[in-house]
């Protein structure tokens, strides 16, 4: 892609992605305020997590391998792409439906190991939600392909609106079913939701004339390739999904509700990587690919370089707004119902410690990247196995001085250090790829964040202890002193984050 069209597609998953998360906090809210920070949420939460850990490496591994297969088989005869669609379609949806099965199977041991604390009514409701929402691995993963199919094509509208429709419903569910017939229709409203992404992306892959229904070959070459290249990606994923395993084993024998903060602090924690950071990736991946294929190492390092600067001009600030602004985002977002004071203080504890974490998992999206345009899925498992190690490390360490934020900072520090590792990496892999004139650009962006800081802080203040007026106030203040100062030392990040927010109110036109 050129920039002007980078920029472009960019701009709509920006703009449709910030639409999901805001639906997707809508649904925390009313979370927290039909069920609170308590045993049932804690109960739902194991049960929605247990089958995003168990589909986590297997949609990582669709969204990393298939998209350079997909793109290079349509170069090849239509017999073989058809033959390899299908059948690692089948594959696919064979794989997740045993994972379900085991699921299904092993429930009570399955709880038993994730939340070794939870014991009598809590741990009877954990296993009956948990098998109720085992089926969304299956939606995920046939899901999972049909999205790499349209973003080969350059779909990226419908895939990302995904979200949209999955919240809608599942806050149907808490805030209409959920006082009535409580947490389990709240499950059964999760499944139906998860569920839109197969159903909202089929009819688009079907107008494609997506191959999803052809004879099974697994001899094909390309089928052998992307399970070859899938093997390290799977393993690498859930050595990783083994730092969160561990948290919420570690979070279960503490006090009620640690679950629940963690949650709610991790879902601001993400919201810059889902937001800007994905978009930027899903965008460049494809770009890396082809400068690999077309073996244009200069193009290869511009983009890095370009990408990385840019999240680092977005996240940072909101990293820093974050820890400033923790207690009256958690306050504003969550605080109502049954999420009371306590809550709110357990969460921006955690949110605090998770904050120092989001620039490094926001470059560590890039950099994943870089290595897997070379087909090296080697690197990145290997860098995921460390990042576990540094990751139980601290949190045997800080758990017992910081509770729940110990778990929190330890995640922060594990991925700064594989960001750090993979940043090694990429300089063997290409070589020089200046990373001092990253350093340098980083360096003014980091000094325009000290006076955002400083203001944030000066504006707090003064300013009357009324929620909104805590968040929304230092939120300008600081936000205008950081592009004033970010353009008086020339950054010049800000234009391209000046062009995609261009594109993005044009949008809404």
């Amino acid at each position: 892609m050129k920039r002007g069209q980078a920029i472009k597609a960019a701009s709509t998953i920006t703009l449709v992605s910030v639409l999901s998360k805001m639906f997707g906090f809508f649904r925390e809210m009313a979370l927290a305020r039909e069920f609170g920070a308590t045993f049932e949420t804690d109960a739902y939460l194991i049960a929605i997590v247990i089958p995003q850990m168990l589909f986590a490496s297997i949609g990582a591994s669709i969204a990393t391998t298939f998209i350079p297969l997909y793109t290079e088989a349509r170069l090849d005869k239509k017999q073989e792409l058809s033959t390899f669609v299908g059948t690692f379609f089948k594959i696919m949806v064979a794989v997740s439906t045993a994972i379900v099965g085991f699921g299904l199977l092993f429930t009570p041991e399955i709880v038993s190991v994730i939340s070794p604390g939870f014991t009598g009514e809590v741990r009877e409701l954990s296993i009956l939600l948990t098998r109720i929402m085992l089926p969304v691995i299956i939606f995920l993963a046939a899901g999972g392909v049909l999205k790499g199919i349209l973003h080969s094509h350059n779909e990226f509208f419908i895939p990302v609106s995904v979200g949209i429709y999955q919240n809608i419903i599942i806050m149907f569910f808490i805030l209409v079913l959920g006082s009535r017939f409580g947490i389990e229709i709240v499950s059964f409203g999760t499944l139906l939701g998860f569920s839109m992404n197969f159903f909202v992306l089929l009819p688009k892959a079907i107008s494609l004339k997506a191959p999803l229904i052809t004879k099974l070959n697994l001899s094909h070459p390309f089928v052998k390739r992307s399970l070859y290249l899938m093997a390290p990606i799977l393993f690498g994923n859930m050595v990783l999904q083994l730092n969160k395993l561990v948290d919420r084993m570690l979070a279960s024998n503490l006090d009620e509700g640690s679950i629940s903060a963690l949650n709610y602090a991790s879902k601001v924690y993400t919201l810059p990587h889902g937001i800007f950071v994905m978009a930027v990736a899903t965008v460049l991946y494809p770009s890396f690919s082809e400068c690999v294929t077309k073996k244009n190492m200069y193009r290869l390092k511009e983009l890095m370089i370009t990408g990385l600067s840019s999240i680092v001009f977005l996240v940072l600030p909101m990293m820093a707004g974050a820890i400033v602004l923790r207690e009256p985002i958690i306050r504003v977002l969550f605080e109502r119902g049954q999420f009371d004071t306590l809550a709110t203080q357990r969460t921006a504890f955690a949110l605090l410690f998770y904050s120092f974490g989001m620039l490094s998992i926001s470059l560590r999206e890039i950099l994943s990247r870089v290595f897997y345009s070379f087909q090296d899925t080697k690197t990145p498992m290997r860098v995921a196995m460390g990042m576990v190690v540094v990751n139980l490390l601290f949190n045997f360490l800080l758990i017992g001085p910081l509770g729940h934020g110990g778990l929190a900072l330890a995640t922060s520090l594990s991925m700064t250090a594989g960001t750090t590792l993979l940043f090694i990496g990429v300089r063997r892999l290409i070589g020089p790829f200046g990373f001092v004139t990253f350093a340098h650009n980083s360096g003014r962006i980091f000094l325009a964040v000290l006076g955002m800081i400083g203001t944030m802080y000066l504006t707090l203040w003064i300013i009357p202890d009324i929620p909104i007026f805590k968040l929304i106030i230092p939120t300008l203040t600081g936000g205008t002193v950081y592009l004033i100062v970010s353009k008086l030392l020339n950054v010049e990040e800000i234009g391209v984050a000046k062009d995609l927010f261009i594109q993005v109110i044009n949008r809404f036109r």
